[in-house]
């Protein structure tokens, strides 16, 4: 296997920017020096590979740095003040209220003059892309929240609060003409189809997903299959071969490329150009022109310089979820037509199998290694970002790859109908052959959601640990020509690690906060039960069922905390809901096991809801008010208010800003994604997010 300069660059480019992430810029310094050093040494021992990625990592943490110095330092010094602005509109998406919408701008201030940055806000009208808006708001760093990498990775910086804008006038723009054509085309979808299939075409179609509901979603996530809910680089490859499959037949070799690139460049320009669609498009770009040059294209080099390419624009772009599970997904397809092709060219294949088979028998093999590696290499991606792990994805995937360039393709063509002859019987039996395959999709993806034990959610370190042992034993049995021993060491492997979680992990409780990250709702999940304290509105409440969904875990008890909570909650029929504005002033006690008690008081319109886990307290409160003599409380969910007494130990927090002060000899306990992992009686572990 030959030595590829710019792929490994690539790869050394993401791994550098992922712990640019991960550490604070002065501690890059620092590290850029040990790079540098460790290349100088290798350099010296004439290992001018591993030299050349030394000086390649050392220089992307200077790039960075340089980044951090010239043009994010000076946007994060804005916060905290307030200043006129004029605005050009962005986007704008849903926001937790229905009367709000998150919008982001592209702004201009004298703050800042000959500057023009990208602010993320929440504004009571709702604006339009292409509106020019004009008036004061007050700068404010990013939360400190899941959305944080997000934003970075789109190049937003900032947010605004306490925004007081007008509406001055509109410019149009092409983006801005492809945003309302993708809102055109997916409404075409929802109309002619159901809602449901409407907004499954639309989505993966081009890539508008508005009109997904959450069942939808959550059934694709217990399968294992989201990422064909979110236009990427799967959507493009598979649009991209069509056309070139199409130009071949055709006879049209040079041509092939050139028409097979337009259209991808169109399907991109459609469905707007995520970090994951601009990795894609970059590769195809670099594979076309290799092509239409009569070179041999590499998939690997077209890789690392699509990574390179987009890490050296926006050093964040490394931290986008979508971004990483689309490069992994990549390298495991390129990696898999490796291994068959190394396969096909060996002695003992040609010895074994009758050349009237090869040809089959290559082809399934090639058609089952793509999924299957694919799903080898983002499992670190899913297992690092505390996502769910779907035992069920390869054969779903299998199913699905094989469907969807018939979605694709039907989907587009009924599109081109609805300009070329709207309303005709043409374009409706396109349509309906469209919601065929739509629904065909659909119905194999449910299937596999519902089976037991599809989606697992595991601990992210312990699963970390196993796929790094398994990944190394694999590279051990590459270099030792034993990789057939792998199809049996790795699934032995990946079942005795989950029998040994499972074994480990009973009775554990995992206690986290989810919704928003100023006022969350408290869930606490063992043996798949839960316990649920709602704080928050409707978006609180479609996060936990989210949080539930994705953890398999029924809620078995919800304590709803809030004032005046509605006639009806979405989680009424799956257990026993107690309204704590009904609880009178001596408190009521309920047990989840053995293990896990609950106890809910009201206090002139104060809740306080305590969960005791073995002897360990966990309070969340809503409304303050004053609780002494209820003692020390081992951990406090923050909220709005703080509620006096209570004497905790520690505060978890998924936000930073509060307008209370933190009691004297308690700690706290701030990340984006906390959680608490607590074995009754025997321990308790905070877990962090990885980045």
């Amino acid at each position: 296997m030959r030595v590829r300069p710019i792929w490994c660059t690539g790869l050394a480019a993401l791994a550098a920017q992922l712990v640019c992430l991960a550490l604070p810029p002065a501690a890059l310094w620092l590290l850029a020096a040990f790079c540098v050093a460790a290349g100088v040494a290798a350099r010296a021992l004439r290992r001018r590979f591993w030299a050349a990625l030394a000086l390649t990592a050392a220089l992307l943490m200077l790039l960075h740095n340089l980044f951090w110095i010239v043009l994010q330092k000076p946007l994060e010094e804005l916060a905290g003040t307030r200043a006129s602005f004029t605005a050009e509109v962005l986007e704008t998406r849903p926001s937790y209220s229905p009367a709000l919408r998150n919008v982001t701008l592209s702004v201009n201030t004298e703050a800042l003059p000959g500057r023009t940055f990208r602010v993320q806000t929440v504004l009571e009208d709702a604006p339009e892309p292409g509106d020019l808006l004009e008036g004061e708001g007050t700068f404010a760093p990013l939360a400190q929240d899941s959305y944080r990498l997000g934003h970075l990775a789109d190049g937003v910086f900032l947010c605004m609060e306490e925004a007081d804008v007008a509406c001055t006038g509109y410019t149009v723009r092409l983006s801005h003409r492809l945003l309302a054509l993708r809102e055109r085309l997916a409404e075409g979808f929802v109309r002619w189809l159901s809602e449901d299939l409407g907004g499954i075409a639309a989505a993966m179609t081009v890539g508008e997903t508005r009109h997904l509901s959450s069942s939808i979603r959550d059934t694709f996530r217990l399968a294992g299959v989201s990422h064909l809910l979110v236009v990427s680089g799967m959507h493009l490859s598979a649009w991209w071969g069509m056309w070139f499959w199409a130009g071949r037949k055709l006879r049209l070799y040079r041509g092939a490329w050139v028409i097979s690139l337009l259209a991808a460049v169109l399907f991109a320009m459609v469905c707007g150009f995520t970090p994951s669609m601009c990795r894609s498009l970059t590769a195809v770009v670099i594979l076309c022109g290799a092509g239409v040059c009569m070179r041999r294209p590499d998939g690997l080099t077209s890789l690392g310089a699509a990574i390179l390419l987009i890490t050296l624009s926006n050093p964040y772009a490394a931290g986008d979820i979508g971004f990483l599970l689309s490069v992994t997904a990549t390298a495991g397809v390129l990696v898999s037509r490796f291994a068959v092709g190394r396969l096909a060219v060996s002695k003992t294949w040609a010895e074994t199998h009758a050349r009237r088979w090869q040809k089959l028998c290559l082809r399934g093999l090639h058609t089952a290694a793509v999924p299957l590696f694919a799903a080898l290499f983002t499992l670190p991606v899913q297992v690092g970002m505390n996502l769910g792990v779907s035992l069920v994805s390869l054969p779903v995937n299998l199913a699905v790859l094989a469907l969807l360039p018939f979605q694709l393709g039907f989907g587009w063509a009924a599109i081109a109908l609805s300009f070329l002859w709207p309303g005709s019987w043409l374009h409706g039996l396109v349509l309906a052959i469209a919601g065929l395959f739509t629904k065909l999709l659909y119905a194999v993806v449910a299937w596999f959601a519902r089976l037991p034990f599809g989606s697992v959610y595991v601990f992210g370190k312990f699963a970390l640990f196993t796929v790094a042992v398994l990944f190394a034993l694999g590279l051990l049995a590459w270099d030792l020509r034993l990789t057939r021993w792998m199809a049996v060491i790795a699934p032995a492997g990946a079942a005795l690690a989950f029998a040994v979680y499972s074994v480990a992990t009973a009775g554990m409780v995992t206690v986290a906060p989810v919704g928003s990250g100023y006022n969350p709702c408290l869930v606490a999940i063992q043996d798949g039960r839960a316990v649920v304290a709602v704080r928050g509105g409707k978006s609180n409440l479609a996060a936990v069922e989210e949080y539930l969904t994705m953890h398999r875990a029924e809620p078995a008890l919800v304590i709803d905390l809030r004032e005046e909570p509605p006639a009806e909650l979405p989680m009424d029929e799956a257990g026993c809901v107690v309204r704590a504005a009904d609880v009178g002033p001596l408190g009521e006690q309920y047990a989840l096991s053995e293990d896990v008690t609950v106890a809910v008081w009201n206090q002139k319109g104060a809740k306080l809801c305590l969960l005791d886990i073995g002897g360990y307290t966990i309070a969340v409160g809503a409304g303050g008010g004053s609780w002494e003599g209820f003692g020390p409380v081992g951990t406090l969910l923050a909220g709005p208010s703080l509620p006096a007494g209570l004497e905790p130990r520690q505060i978890l927090s998924a936000h930073l800003q509060y307008s209370w002060q933190i009691p004297e000899d308690c700690a706290w306990f701030y990340d984006p994604s906390p959680a608490l992992r607590i074995r009754p009686g025997r321990s308790i572990t905070a877990e962090r997010s990885w980045i």
